[in-house]
C-alpha cells in the first residue's frame, strides 16, 4: 500500500508533530530514564524543561550541605556555592532559567542577601573563557518562591563548549534552594552548502529538512544518488523512517 503524499518528507514530519504536540512543555527530571527523557531527543515544536534538583549539585565551597525541608538544601557557612553540569543536545535553544528557592530575608535582591542561580558557558581549551549567560535571584521575605529569567536572545548550545549551573546561597537555612529548571527547544540543523541528493538541489523548498534527515541517518534516499522527493511512501519505507528517527529497538 502506498501513502499518496507529494513529498516523502511530510510523512515523517507529520508523525513527529503528532507525537509531541499534545504536551506543550515536557518536564525531564535530571538523571532519570523514562518516557519524558526519551521525548526530548526529537521534535522542534515543544519546549522541554530540564530540571536539575538540588541533589544533583556538588558543594564547591562551604562547610557542609544541610537539608532544610522538602529537598531544599543550603551550605552551612557564610555563603555556600553549588555547581552542576548542564548537558543538552547540540544546537538546542535555551530561553528560560528558573530557580526554586526558600528566602525569608526581606532585603533587596543582592548577591549577599539572596539565593541565586547562574548559567555559565565555558569556551576554549588552552585558555578557557567563562561567560555568565543568565542569572536569576530569589525574592526575600516570602519563603518558598519560584523565580525565572528570560534569556533573550536564546542561548544556542554548542557542544564544543561546556555548560554548568552555579547556585549561591547566603548564610543560614533561611536561604536554600530546591532545583533549577532550564527551558529549551530543539531546532533543525542549518542547511549545508552542497546537496547530498542529485534531485534535491540547494534551492529545493525542502532542501534543509531533507539534508537534516540524511545527516541523521534517517534516510539514504531512493537509490542512484537521489531522494525522490515527490515519490509516494510505502508502509515499509515509513516504518524505516520512523524506526531510525526514534531509535526504536528491542527491549532486551
Amino acid at each position: 500500500m502506498n501513502i499518496p503524499v507529494t513529498c516523502r518528507l511530510l510523512v515523517v514530519s507529520f508523525a513527529f508533530h503528532a507525537a509531541t504536540r499534545s504536551i506543550p512543555a515536557q518536564v525531564v527530571q535530571g538523571g532519570t530514564v523514562g518516557e519524558e527523557t526519551q521525548r526530548r531527543t526529537y521534535g522542534t515544536a515543544d519546549t522541554v524543561i530540564q530540571q536539575i534538583p538540588s541533589a544533583a549539585f556538588q558543594l564547591r565551597s562551604g562547610d557542609r550541605i544541610q537539608e532544610f525541608n522538602y529537598g531544599y538544601v543550603y551550605a552551612q557557612s557564610l555563603g555556600g556555592e553549588f555547581v552542576a553540569p548542564l548537558n543538552l543536545p547540540n544546537g538546542a535553544l535555551v530561553n528560560f532559567l528558573d530557580l526554586y528557592a526558600y528566602d525569608t530575608d526581606p532585603g533587596a535582591s543582592q548577591y549577599a542577601n539572596d539565593v541565586y542561580a547562574d548559567l555559565f558557558e565555558v569556551s576554549g581549551t588552552a585558555a578557557p573563557n567563562m561567560t555568565s549567560i543568565a542569572q536569576v535571584f530569589s525574592v526575600g521575605s516570602g519563603g518558598y518562591g519560584y523565580n525565572f529569567y528570560l534569556i533573550n536572545p536564546p542561548l544556542q548550545i554548542n557542544n564544543m563548549n561546556r555548560y554548568f549551573i552555579y547556585v549561591y546561597n547566603a548564610d543560614g537555612p533561611d536561604k536554600s534552594f530546591g532545583a533549577v529548571n532550564v527551558w529549551y527547544r530543539l531546532q533543525m540543523s542549518p542547511a549545508p552548502p552542497t546537496a547530498t541528493f542529485g534531485d534535491v538541489p540547494t534551492n529545493h523548498p525542502y532542501f534543509r529538512a531533507i539534508e537534516a534527515l540524511a545527516s541523521s541517518g534517517i534516510t539514504g534516499g531512493c537509490g542512484g544518488g537521489n531522494f525522490c522527493p515527490s515519490q509516494n511512501v510505502t508502509r515499509g519505507e515509513m516504518a524505516a523512517f520512523l524506526a531510525r528517527a526514534l531509535g526504536l529497538h528491542w527491549p532486551y
